[in-house]
């Protein structure tokens, strides 16, 4: 502001040294603000609720709506955001009980709100919200599993609710997909998502597809892959992998032809990361770039829609502001590409050179399995390990684009076989008989796969798992033992092709 009354300064004190000087000053300053507003975050009103986490929203007009969520006792809560104004105003309330990590999204003028977490358990019930009656009214309840945390957005005038997880306490995740028509008020089945169970993902739509993807899929297993759902022929298809890396609790929104995907947390067995990055996704060309850090910081369990040609995100942990992102027009598209010089395995030269894509003003930043490698700025590289290589590619702040993954590996090492072992996973363990059996690959194979479970006298026993395939390097199943098998310690073993992988695991009845 400092700045601003200093050129006003500047403006005053020589207005009588000619109105020419005053047009061309004012007329810098015009250009200053429109240059800044390009890609960039502005602080708006807070939130005109408490602080809370875990809320939804959805936008009608040139409005926006955001409410329930919080600490517990959980609200029902409902505030509107005048775009024009800048100003926050307390609606009715949404239904009768408080709610978390419920679903909202919006239908011509009309809002809509159901499912979350309350005081009275998983709830599957939906509500209308009209704005010029200021009234909420009852629909039918989803037709599916109540749930929370799950994933909800509109295409044309049907609504959709998938994923999401079934109970208060047990790990239940969800992939079904429903489909709402509020011309008949009823619920459809559809597709079931094609990506692994999970809670905790983000969904959007950009014209007449939908977008769902992220999420945690398992205790400490959080996920970066991405995928878009067609409603005219009821099918989802696999999209390039969110170039911000695996995470959940994040925000999403859509402005014009482009997704946007940021914020939200990680966390593994040994560390965990709350994010402030944020991405624009290109459907057309299938690519991510980076754009600016959102502008509240660190942020998880936010709330995020579109008004016109903005974004707009908000509340999230402990916090109640909320901020306004403005694209960037200017920006080239950028594409981003890998190309291998030489054989992918690195046994017999102990080494592979990658080279990026070419361009005017590029410059580059490497990383290795999601994490930036210090110093690699150049086009090329020489890698030395096996793992999952990409390049971040940039022109300016705001403007960049990430490869898709390249997998670097080792024909010739023996610890390529302890990575690939470790990633298998078992849980529960103990198990009273039923078990999920999930298998990370460090490439993106689709193959068959074959469980054999073996007792101490090295004896295969019998048991019921269904159909076994991998696809795009992930396989989750569920194992069940006979009941005939007895308590004790029992060898897993996953055979895929020509590689295997074992865990134990602990029966115990």
């Amino acid at each position: 502001m400092s700045n601003i009354n200093t050129i006003i300064q500047i403006v005053k004190s020589r207005f009588l040294a000619g109105k020419k000087i005053v047009t061309v000053t004012i007329a810098i300053v015009v250009i200053a603000f429109t240059s800044q507003a390009q890609n960039a975050w502005l602080q708006k009103a807070d939130f005109g609720g408490t602080a809370r986490e875990g809320a939804t929203g959805f936008s009608i007009g040139n409005s926006g709506y955001i409410g329930t969520g919080g600490d517990y006792p959980y609200s029902n809560d409902f505030w509107q955001y005048d775009l024009n104004s800048d100003s926050w105003t307390q609606k009715a309330n949404v239904g009768p009980h408080g709610r978390i990590w419920a679903v909202g999204f919006s239908i011509g003028n009309k809002g809509y709100i159901g499912t979350g977490n309350g005081s009275g358990g998983v709830p599957k019930d939906f509500w209308e919200y009209d704005p010029s009656t200021n009234s909420w009214t009852q629909k039918a309840d989803l037709a599916g599993a109540g749930r929370w945390a799950a994933v909800g957005f509109s295409i044309g005038n049907k609504g959709y609710i998938a994923t999401g997880y079934k109970n208060q306490c047990c790990l239940i995740n969800l992939n079904d997909l429903w489909e709402y028509d509020p011309s008949n008020d009823s619920w459809t089945k559809k597709a079931n998502f094609a990506g692994t169970k999970r809670l905790s993902a983000v969904g959007l739509s950009i014209g007449d597809k939908g977008y769902v993807g992220l999420g945690s899929d398992c205790d400490y297993c959080v996920t970066d892959d991405f995928w878009e759902y067609d409603p005219g022929n009821d099918t989802w298809t696999r999209k390039a992998d969110f170039a911000g890396g695996a995470r959940e609790n994040a925000v999403a929104f859509s402005i014009g032809a482009n997704g946007y995907v940021g914020t939200g947390d990680y966390y593994d067995y040994y560390s965990s990361t709350v994010f402030n990055d944020f991405w624009k996704y290109n459907p057309v060309t299938d690519t991510w770039e980076q754009i600016a850090d959102y502008g509240g910081g660190q942020r998880q369990q936010a709330v995020g829609f579109c008004i016109a040609d903005k974004g707009y995100v908000g509340t999230g942990g402990s916090s109640r502001d909320f901020w306004e992102y403005t694209p960037d027009t200017s920006c080239t598209p950028l594409t981003a590409s890998i190309t291998p010089l030489g054989n992918l395995d690195i046994c017999n030269t102990g080494f592979v050179k990658l080279q990026a894509s070419s361009g005017n003003g590029y410059t580059y930043q490497w990383n290795r399995n999601n994490v930036d490698m210090p110093g690699q700025v150049y086009q090329t590289l020489k890698a030395k390990k096996p793992g999952n290589y990409r390049v971040r590619i940039s022109t300016g702040p705001g403007c960049a684009a990430v490869s898709k993954k390249v997998v670097v590996y080792s024909s010739c090492k023996l610890n390529e076989k302890t990575e690939l072992t470790s990633s298998l996973s078992i849980y529960p363990n103990p198990t009273t008989g039923t078990f999920t059996l999930d298998l990370q690959l460090d490439d993106e194979e689709t193959s068959q796969a074959e469980v054999q479970i073996i007792n101490l006298l090295g004896q295969t026993i019998s048991i019921e798992s269904g159909e076994l395939k991998v696809e795009n390097g992930r396989l989750v199943k569920e194992v069940k033992l006979g009941d005939g098998v007895a308590e004790g310690m029992y060898l897993v073993k996953v055979i895929i092709n020509d590689k295997v992988f074992t865990s134990q695991i602990n029966l115990q009845k």
